[in-house]
Protein backbone atom coordinates (compact mmCIF):
# COMPACT_ATOMS: atom_id res chain seq x y z
CA UNK A 1 0.00 0.00 0.00
CA UNK A 2 1.37 3.43 -0.75
CA UNK A 3 2.28 5.71 1.76
CA UNK A 4 0.13 8.70 2.54
CA UNK A 5 1.96 12.01 1.60
CA UNK A 6 -0.84 13.83 4.25
CA UNK A 7 0.29 14.48 7.78
CA UNK A 8 -2.31 11.85 9.80
CA UNK A 9 -3.23 12.73 13.32
CA UNK A 10 -5.39 10.60 15.34
CA UNK A 11 -7.49 11.63 18.09
CA UNK A 12 -9.64 10.11 21.53
CA UNK A 13 -13.00 11.68 21.36
CA UNK A 14 -15.65 11.28 24.06
CA UNK A 15 -18.69 12.17 22.89
CA UNK A 16 -22.62 11.78 23.01
CA UNK A 17 -22.86 13.07 19.63
CA UNK A 18 -22.41 11.95 16.37
CA UNK A 19 -18.79 10.97 15.89
CA UNK A 20 -18.61 11.72 12.11
CA UNK A 21 -20.11 15.37 12.74
CA UNK A 22 -17.93 16.02 15.79
CA UNK A 23 -14.69 14.61 14.10
CA UNK A 24 -15.93 17.17 10.88
CA UNK A 25 -16.09 19.87 13.24
CA UNK A 26 -12.29 19.49 14.59
CA UNK A 27 -11.41 19.15 10.43
CA UNK A 28 -12.77 22.72 9.74
CA UNK A 29 -11.64 24.48 13.50
CA UNK A 30 -7.80 23.31 13.05
CA UNK A 31 -7.74 24.12 9.17
CA UNK A 32 -10.03 26.83 7.84
CA UNK A 33 -12.19 27.63 11.28
CA UNK A 34 -15.59 28.51 9.66
CA UNK A 35 -18.24 26.71 8.45
CA UNK A 36 -18.16 24.25 5.61
CA UNK A 37 -21.45 26.01 3.94
CA UNK A 38 -19.32 29.36 3.94
CA UNK A 39 -16.96 27.96 2.19
CA UNK A 40 -17.45 27.47 -1.80
CA UNK A 41 -13.61 27.57 -3.51
CA UNK A 42 -13.35 24.17 -4.41
CA UNK A 43 -9.29 24.01 -4.15
CA UNK A 44 -9.85 25.33 0.13
CA UNK A 45 -12.67 22.37 0.33
CA UNK A 46 -9.88 19.65 -1.41
CA UNK A 47 -6.70 20.74 -0.54
CA UNK A 48 -6.84 22.80 2.85
CA UNK A 49 -10.03 21.17 5.10
CA UNK A 50 -9.24 18.32 7.30
CA UNK A 51 -10.19 15.26 5.81
CA UNK A 52 -11.43 12.08 8.18
CA UNK A 53 -10.06 9.37 7.35
CA UNK A 54 -10.79 6.37 10.23
CA UNK A 55 -14.22 6.97 12.67
CA UNK A 56 -13.42 3.85 14.91
CA UNK A 57 -15.89 3.31 18.17
CA UNK A 58 -13.66 2.23 20.77
CA UNK A 59 -16.36 1.73 23.44
CA UNK A 60 -19.12 3.46 24.21
CA UNK A 61 -19.16 7.18 23.45
CA UNK A 62 -15.48 7.03 22.85
CA UNK A 63 -13.96 7.10 19.39
CA UNK A 64 -10.57 6.85 17.55
CA UNK A 65 -10.53 9.58 14.91
CA UNK A 66 -7.70 10.12 12.12
CA UNK A 67 -7.75 13.05 9.92
CA UNK A 68 -5.34 14.00 7.49
CA UNK A 69 -3.90 17.35 6.88
CA UNK A 70 -1.89 18.61 3.88
CA UNK A 71 1.95 19.38 4.79
CA UNK A 72 1.00 22.55 2.00
CA UNK A 73 -0.50 24.35 5.20
CA UNK A 74 2.44 24.74 7.28
CA UNK A 75 5.39 27.34 6.66
CA UNK A 76 8.50 24.61 8.11
CA UNK A 77 7.54 25.56 12.04
CA UNK A 78 7.21 23.96 15.28
CA UNK A 79 4.98 26.11 16.14
CA UNK A 80 2.74 25.61 12.78
CA UNK A 81 2.97 21.95 13.25
CA UNK A 82 1.45 22.07 17.08
CA UNK A 83 -1.27 24.26 15.81
CA UNK A 84 -2.31 22.92 13.20
CA UNK A 85 -2.87 19.49 14.85
CA UNK A 86 -3.98 20.83 18.41
CA UNK A 87 -4.54 24.29 18.20
CA UNK A 88 -7.61 25.52 18.89
CA UNK A 89 -9.21 21.94 19.84
CA UNK A 90 -6.82 21.86 22.77
CA UNK A 91 -9.46 24.28 24.52
CA UNK A 92 -12.09 21.86 23.68
CA UNK A 93 -13.44 18.48 25.97
CA UNK A 94 -13.31 15.17 24.83
CA UNK A 95 -10.40 15.42 22.76
CA UNK A 96 -6.72 14.11 22.92
CA UNK A 97 -3.92 13.66 20.33
CA UNK A 98 -2.78 10.09 20.59
CA UNK A 99 -0.70 9.37 17.51
CA UNK A 100 0.89 11.11 14.65
CA UNK A 101 2.41 10.04 10.92
CA UNK A 102 4.37 12.42 9.33
CA UNK A 103 5.30 11.58 5.70
CA UNK A 104 8.53 11.85 4.00
CA UNK A 105 7.55 15.47 1.86
CA UNK A 106 7.23 16.59 5.44
CA UNK A 107 10.59 15.01 7.51
CA UNK A 108 12.09 16.25 4.98
CA UNK A 109 11.78 19.91 6.19
CA UNK A 110 13.19 18.80 9.41
CA UNK A 111 17.07 17.86 10.73
CA UNK A 112 16.14 16.66 13.84
CA UNK A 113 18.87 15.57 16.49
CA UNK A 114 22.28 16.85 15.02
CA UNK A 115 23.95 14.09 17.16
CA UNK A 116 21.82 11.42 18.16
CA UNK A 117 21.95 7.87 19.55
CA UNK A 118 24.87 7.20 17.86
CA UNK A 119 26.92 10.50 17.85
CA UNK A 120 25.84 10.63 21.53
CA UNK A 121 27.68 7.42 21.91
CA UNK A 122 30.62 8.48 20.08
CA UNK A 123 31.49 11.43 22.36
CA UNK A 124 31.41 9.22 25.28
CA UNK A 125 32.86 6.57 23.55
CA UNK A 126 30.37 4.44 25.44
CA UNK A 127 29.14 1.07 23.28
CA UNK A 128 27.22 -2.00 23.87
CA UNK A 129 25.52 -1.17 26.84
CA UNK A 130 23.06 1.50 28.60
CA UNK A 131 24.78 4.95 29.51
CA UNK A 132 24.27 6.17 32.79
CA UNK A 133 23.31 10.09 33.92
CA UNK A 134 23.78 11.71 37.28
CA UNK A 135 21.95 15.19 38.47
CA UNK A 136 23.63 18.24 39.92
CA UNK A 137 21.60 18.38 43.67
CA UNK A 138 20.40 19.94 45.52
CA UNK A 139 19.32 24.31 44.52
CA UNK A 140 21.43 25.83 46.91
CA UNK A 141 24.53 24.58 46.89
CA UNK A 142 27.60 26.60 45.98
CA UNK A 143 28.96 26.69 42.65
CA UNK A 144 32.19 25.11 44.42
CA UNK A 145 30.21 22.57 45.87
CA UNK A 146 28.32 20.94 42.97
CA UNK A 147 31.66 21.29 41.43
CA UNK A 148 33.12 18.76 43.58
CA UNK A 149 30.33 16.57 43.29
CA UNK A 150 30.83 16.40 39.59
CA UNK A 151 34.59 15.50 40.32
CA UNK A 152 32.82 12.77 42.75
CA UNK A 153 30.44 11.40 40.21
CA UNK A 154 33.33 11.75 37.76
CA UNK A 155 35.57 9.64 39.38
CA UNK A 156 32.59 7.19 40.45
CA UNK A 157 32.72 5.81 36.64
CA UNK A 158 29.40 8.29 35.82
CA UNK A 159 28.64 8.91 32.30
CA UNK A 160 26.72 12.18 31.76
CA UNK A 161 26.52 14.65 34.72
CA UNK A 162 23.43 17.08 34.03
CA UNK A 163 22.26 20.27 35.74
CA UNK A 164 19.31 19.86 37.86
CA UNK A 165 16.82 21.67 35.95
CA UNK A 166 16.41 24.56 38.47
CA UNK A 167 20.20 25.53 38.21
CA UNK A 168 19.76 28.72 36.97
CA UNK A 169 21.87 32.13 37.64
CA UNK A 170 20.61 32.37 41.36
CA UNK A 171 22.78 34.66 43.90
CA UNK A 172 24.22 31.47 45.75
CA UNK A 173 25.27 29.88 43.09
CA UNK A 174 26.26 31.86 39.83
CA UNK A 175 25.47 30.05 36.39
CA UNK A 176 29.47 31.33 35.01
CA UNK A 177 30.80 29.90 38.25
CA UNK A 178 28.52 26.78 38.19
CA UNK A 179 29.70 26.04 34.62
CA UNK A 180 33.25 26.87 35.17
CA UNK A 181 33.80 25.57 38.00
CA UNK A 182 32.20 22.12 37.13
CA UNK A 183 33.93 22.08 33.50
CA UNK A 184 37.34 22.17 35.44
CA UNK A 185 36.18 19.90 38.02
CA UNK A 186 35.86 17.34 35.28
CA UNK A 187 38.71 17.86 33.26
CA UNK A 188 40.63 17.09 36.52
CA UNK A 189 38.41 13.70 37.34
CA UNK A 190 39.56 12.88 33.31
CA UNK A 191 43.62 13.53 34.23
CA UNK A 192 43.08 11.25 37.04
CA UNK A 193 41.10 8.22 35.84
CA UNK A 194 41.27 8.70 31.94
CA UNK A 195 37.73 8.79 31.18
CA UNK A 196 35.33 11.30 29.97
CA UNK A 197 32.00 12.14 31.46
CA UNK A 198 29.83 14.33 29.54
CA UNK A 199 28.74 17.80 31.17
CA UNK A 200 25.28 19.21 30.52
CA UNK A 201 24.48 23.04 31.84
CA UNK A 202 21.41 24.13 31.73
CA UNK A 203 19.72 27.04 30.27
CA UNK A 204 16.51 28.58 31.01
CA UNK A 205 16.03 32.46 31.08
CA UNK A 206 15.23 34.70 28.86
CA UNK A 207 16.45 35.07 25.36
CA UNK A 208 18.86 37.54 25.50
CA UNK A 209 20.21 35.81 28.76
CA UNK A 210 19.89 32.69 26.86
CA UNK A 211 22.20 33.43 24.21
CA UNK A 212 24.92 34.80 26.68
CA UNK A 213 24.81 31.72 28.65
CA UNK A 214 25.34 29.56 25.83
CA UNK A 215 28.12 31.22 23.86
CA UNK A 216 29.82 31.08 27.67
CA UNK A 217 29.05 27.76 27.88
CA UNK A 218 30.53 27.61 24.04
CA UNK A 219 33.58 29.12 24.84
CA UNK A 220 34.51 26.67 27.73
CA UNK A 221 33.82 23.61 25.47
CA UNK A 222 30.70 21.97 27.31
CA UNK A 223 29.54 19.10 25.44
CA UNK A 224 25.82 19.72 25.87
CA UNK A 225 22.89 21.67 26.88
CA UNK A 226 20.16 20.87 29.29
CA UNK A 227 16.68 22.76 28.08
CA UNK A 228 13.33 22.29 28.71
CA UNK A 229 11.74 23.12 24.87
CA UNK A 230 7.83 23.32 26.63
CA UNK A 231 8.79 26.33 28.25
CA UNK A 232 11.51 28.02 26.29
CA UNK A 233 9.49 26.90 23.10
CA UNK A 234 9.71 24.40 20.66
CA UNK A 235 11.01 26.48 17.70
CA UNK A 236 13.55 27.94 19.78
CA UNK A 237 14.83 25.10 20.72
CA UNK A 238 14.76 23.94 17.29
CA UNK A 239 16.75 26.49 16.51
CA UNK A 240 19.64 25.79 19.01
CA UNK A 241 19.78 22.57 17.72
CA UNK A 242 20.25 23.10 13.86
CA UNK A 243 22.90 26.15 14.73
CA UNK A 244 26.00 24.56 12.75
CA UNK A 245 27.99 27.29 15.50
CA UNK A 246 26.45 25.45 18.56
CA UNK A 247 28.28 21.70 18.40
CA UNK A 248 26.40 21.15 21.92
CA UNK A 249 24.23 17.97 22.93
CA UNK A 250 20.59 18.69 23.38
CA UNK A 251 19.10 17.27 25.90
CA UNK A 252 15.35 17.83 26.43
CA UNK A 253 13.79 18.14 30.29
CA UNK A 254 9.55 17.39 30.13
CA UNK A 255 9.33 20.40 32.89
CA UNK A 256 5.78 21.63 32.53
CA UNK A 257 5.20 18.85 29.76
CA UNK A 258 2.56 17.65 32.80
CA UNK A 259 -0.05 19.58 31.43
CA UNK A 260 -0.96 18.01 29.08
CA UNK A 261 -0.64 14.53 30.76
CA UNK A 262 -2.75 15.25 33.66
CA UNK A 263 -6.36 14.01 32.04
CA UNK A 264 -7.28 10.46 30.29
CA UNK A 265 -9.94 12.57 28.03
CA UNK A 266 -8.12 15.80 27.13
CA UNK A 267 -4.39 16.35 25.51
CA UNK A 268 -1.89 15.03 23.74
CA UNK A 269 -0.50 11.14 24.64
CA UNK A 270 3.11 11.68 26.37
CA UNK A 271 4.94 9.19 23.42
CA UNK A 272 4.03 11.61 21.28
CA UNK A 273 5.22 14.75 22.60
CA UNK A 274 8.00 13.29 24.70
CA UNK A 275 8.48 11.12 21.70
CA UNK A 276 8.07 12.16 18.67
CA UNK A 277 7.64 16.27 18.71
CA UNK A 278 10.73 16.65 21.08
CA UNK A 279 12.92 14.53 18.47
CA UNK A 280 11.70 16.12 15.57
CA UNK A 281 12.42 19.25 17.36
CA UNK A 282 16.56 18.47 17.49
CA UNK A 283 16.62 16.95 20.78
CA UNK A 284 19.49 14.11 20.92
CA UNK A 285 18.15 12.54 24.64
CA UNK A 286 15.02 13.27 26.40
CA UNK A 287 14.15 12.66 30.01
CA UNK A 288 10.72 11.46 30.85
CA UNK A 289 9.30 10.09 33.98
CA UNK A 290 9.99 6.12 34.62
CA UNK A 291 6.87 4.61 36.10
CA UNK A 292 9.08 3.16 39.08
CA UNK A 293 9.31 6.93 40.32
CA UNK A 294 7.22 9.58 41.80
CA UNK A 295 5.22 10.88 38.67
CA UNK A 296 2.47 8.68 37.49
CA UNK A 297 3.43 7.16 34.01
CA UNK A 298 2.73 3.42 33.92
CA UNK A 299 5.26 0.61 31.97
CA UNK A 300 3.21 0.87 28.48
CA UNK A 301 3.71 4.96 28.49
CA UNK A 302 7.01 4.72 29.25
CA UNK A 303 7.89 2.07 26.55
CA UNK A 304 5.83 3.77 24.09
CA UNK A 305 8.71 7.26 24.61
CA UNK A 306 11.13 5.04 24.38
CA UNK A 307 9.60 3.14 21.18
CA UNK A 308 9.32 7.06 19.49
CA UNK A 309 12.42 7.82 20.17
CA UNK A 310 14.02 5.04 18.46
CA UNK A 311 11.92 3.72 15.91
CA UNK A 312 12.89 4.83 11.86
CA UNK A 313 11.75 8.70 11.23
CA UNK A 314 12.76 9.06 7.79
CA UNK A 315 15.57 10.70 7.67
CA UNK A 316 15.41 11.74 11.45
CA UNK A 317 18.22 10.31 13.83
CA UNK A 318 17.35 8.74 16.99
CA UNK A 319 17.09 10.22 20.57
CA UNK A 320 18.09 8.90 23.42
CA UNK A 321 15.69 7.88 26.00
CA UNK A 322 16.17 8.83 29.32
CA UNK A 323 13.94 7.59 31.88
CA UNK A 324 14.44 9.35 35.40
CA UNK A 325 12.67 10.97 37.66
CA UNK A 326 13.05 8.47 40.95
CA UNK A 327 14.97 5.56 39.97
CA UNK A 328 16.80 4.39 42.74
CA UNK A 329 19.42 1.46 43.20
CA UNK A 330 16.63 -0.83 44.48
CA UNK A 331 14.64 -0.43 41.49
CA UNK A 332 17.27 -0.13 38.74
CA UNK A 333 17.03 -4.13 37.96
CA UNK A 334 13.10 -4.20 37.50
CA UNK A 335 13.69 -0.33 35.17
CA UNK A 336 15.96 -1.83 32.77
CA UNK A 337 13.78 -4.53 31.61
CA UNK A 338 11.43 -2.25 30.06
CA UNK A 339 13.98 -0.49 27.85
CA UNK A 340 16.94 -1.33 25.43
CA UNK A 341 20.86 -0.82 25.35
CA UNK A 342 19.94 2.62 23.83
CA UNK A 343 18.94 4.03 27.12
CA UNK A 344 20.43 6.71 29.72
CA UNK A 345 19.28 5.60 32.81
CA UNK A 346 19.01 9.06 35.50
CA UNK A 347 19.31 8.50 38.68
CA UNK A 348 19.34 11.67 40.71
CA UNK A 349 18.80 11.33 44.74
CA UNK A 350 19.71 7.44 45.17
CA UNK A 351 22.97 8.02 44.69
CA UNK A 352 22.44 11.17 47.99
CA UNK A 353 21.11 8.78 49.81
CA UNK A 354 22.97 7.85 53.42
CA UNK A 355 24.20 4.48 52.91
CA UNK A 356 27.38 4.33 54.72
CA UNK A 357 29.38 5.05 51.24
CA UNK A 358 30.53 7.97 49.82
CA UNK A 359 29.03 9.21 46.54
CA UNK A 360 31.82 8.09 44.60
CA UNK A 361 31.36 4.78 45.84
CA UNK A 362 27.73 4.87 45.52
CA UNK A 363 28.44 5.99 41.86
CA UNK A 364 30.51 2.57 41.69
CA UNK A 365 27.59 0.45 43.07
CA UNK A 366 25.37 1.84 40.17
CA UNK A 367 27.35 1.22 37.23
CA UNK A 368 28.20 -2.56 38.54
CA UNK A 369 24.42 -3.11 39.10
CA UNK A 370 23.97 -1.90 36.00
CA UNK A 371 26.16 -3.79 34.18
CA UNK A 372 25.28 -6.92 36.15
CA UNK A 373 21.62 -6.15 34.98
CA UNK A 374 22.80 -5.65 31.43
CA UNK A 375 24.61 -8.62 31.18
CA UNK A 376 22.27 -10.99 33.20
CA UNK A 377 19.56 -10.24 29.96
CA UNK A 378 21.93 -11.95 27.55
CA UNK A 379 21.06 -14.68 25.94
Amino acid sequence: MAQSNQIQASYLIITEENPEKVATEIALEQTVEMPRHLISDPYILENIVGRISEVHEETKNQYRITLEYSPDILTGSMGQLMNLIFGNISLKKGIKLIDLTLPPCFLRDYSGPAYGVEGLRNKTGVWGRPLTCAALKPLGCSALELAQICYELALGGIDIIKDDHNLGDQQACRYQDRVYLCRQALLKAQEKNGRKTLYFANINDCPHTMQQQIEYALELGVDGLLLQPVIMGLDLFRSIAENINYPFLLMAHPSMSGVFFSSNREGIAPEILLGTILRLSGADAVIFPDCSGRFPFDEATCRKISQKLLTPLGKILSSFPIPGGGISLSTLAKVQENYSDDTIFLIGSSLYESSGQNLRENVKYFMDALLTNHNAGKP
